[in-house]
């Protein structure tokens, strides 16, 4: 999708996850693991998009200081991440997550890295009242566990056309808060 916009490098550091990704991009995708980026030229991108991707890296920060080394004068950074650091569960260890984050603590992290946020907003809102009460229900049972299996199919389904509804939503009305934050990040001036 994002080739439609321009050339697309992609980097993975799983060795079976790169070797799937190769194939749908069709070429091959770099393994610079994050905080470092070791091997990606400075000044090279217009953007780089982190798309639930920072919450894995232990140094938040230097990841960010990185990722803004790479960018062309200009360029920005399309960060995603997990909210709520209240909602943390087995899902979140699971998934080797280090944190989630609260619209102050990404941007506490950003000014850590020298960068400046023009756009910053919740996302996967709708489905939040839903991801809440299937938390607190966990809890209340003492379920503290994380089945990341794929819900039935017509339950997917439904989650798929709401996550789609929301899109056409997203910047153009004020979301409530959501299960993510979604902030498009430049260096500071």
């Amino acid at each position: 999708m994002l080739g439609a916009f321009g050339e697309v490098d992609a980097i993975e550091i799983d060795p079976a996850a790169r070797e799937i990704a190769s194939a749908r991009l069709g070429k091959p995708v770099g393994s610079s693991p994050l905080p470092d980026l070791t091997g990606v030229e400075p000044g090279s991108y217009d953007l780089v998009a982190v798309l639930d991707v920072v919450e894995h890296i232990e140094d938040d920060v230097g990841a960010l200081r990185a990722m803004a080394r790479v960018l062309k004068p200009g360029g920005k950074i399309l960060i995603t991440v997990p909210a709520h650091q209240w909602m943390w569960s087995a899902h979140d260890v699971v998934n080797h997550h280090k944190r989630r984050y609260s619209k102050g603590t990404l941007l506490a992290a950003l000014d850590k890295a020298g960068l400046t946020w023009r756009k910053l907003r919740w996302f996967n809102s709708l489905l939040f009242p839903v991801a809440v009460a299937a938390r607190f229900a966990g809890k209340l049972m003492g379920k503290d566990d994380s089945d990341d299996s794929p819900p039935p199919a017509v339950l997917n389904k439904a989650f798929e056309t709401i996550f789609g509804l929301e899109r056409h939503l997203l910047g153009r009305l004020p979301m409530p808060p959501g299960l993510s934050i979604i902030v498009i990040a430049e260096p500071k001036a």
